[in-house]
């Protein structure tokens, strides 16, 4: 007994392979894959840092770097211990090449097992901050 492919669900799937990233279709080895990302991440802070002299010693308003952060803690084991995980947004605006003022937000759901407050928690944090090098 055979099964025959209607010709409409060849061509859908066939469109969805073409569709795929390069990566998908033709995957690298990991000697490739680590040149490639040794590559871009270079190439990055080059920019980036090209960026921030422009426009902190050119005369421009500052550079802007924006951040994101996730975590998760499991201290479950311990015997006073608890789960928890944190998302983190920030921002980070370069003055001049001294002064740097940093913003976060961090989203936080906690699950303490000891402590003031037991049991499930969840807030915002928002946390501001100055630097200035010297």
């Amino acid at each position: 007994m055979t099964s025959r492919v209607p010709l409409a669900s060849f061509v859908m799937g066939a469109r969805s392979l073409a569709r795929l990233p390069s990566f998908l279709r033709n995957p690298t080895s990991l000697p490739e894959a680590s040149a490639t990302l040794r590559r871009r991440l270079e190439r990055r802070e080059k920019n980036f840092l090209a960026n921030v002299k422009r426009s902190v010693f050119d005369g421009g308003s500052g550079t802007v770097e924006l951040l994101t952060r996730w975590e998760s803690l499991d201290y479950s084991d311990a015997p006073f211990g608890g789960e928890g995980q944190a998302t983190t947004l920030g921002a980070n605006w370069y003055l001049n090449d001294f002064t740097r003022l940093m913003l976060n937000a961090i989203f936080w759901d906690i699950d303490n097992a000891s402590g003031a407050y037991v049991g499930q928690d969840e807030g915002i944090t928002i946390t501001a901050r100055a630097q200035v090098s010297f």
